[in-house]
């Protein structure tokens, strides 16, 4: 496995038993979360894991920076923060709202 499988699948652990914790502490409910849930939260953290290799090979790689075109590369860049905004903000939602 490469590093960023076991990046992943730590970040995962971790994020699922923040997840139970802070909703333990809110007085939450725990039992409306099932394996669903906590495969959407693990698909998240492997698009922002993703989303910020992206980010970092854009703007480190000279060939990618080419090949792209100056102006394109803020575009690129924007694409990956905007996909680590929505994995925040989904892992916040099952944090502290109320699952159907």
């Amino acid at each position: 496995m490469t590093l960023i499988l076991y990046i992943w699948v730590g970040l995962t652990f971790a994020i699922i038993l923040f997840i139970l914790i802070t909703r333990k502490l809110l007085n939450k409910p725990l039992g409306n979360l099932n394996l669903v849930h906590f495969l959407a939260v693990a698909l998240e953290i492997y698009a922002a894991l993703s989303s910020s290799q992206l980010i970092w090979q854009a703007l480190t790689n000279q060939e990618l920076q080419k090949l792209l075109g100056g102006e394109n590369i803020p575009v690129l860049i924007l694409g990956g923060v905007a996909v680590i905004w929505i994995a925040i903000r989904e892992v916040y939602k099952l944090c502290t709202e109320r699952q159907p």
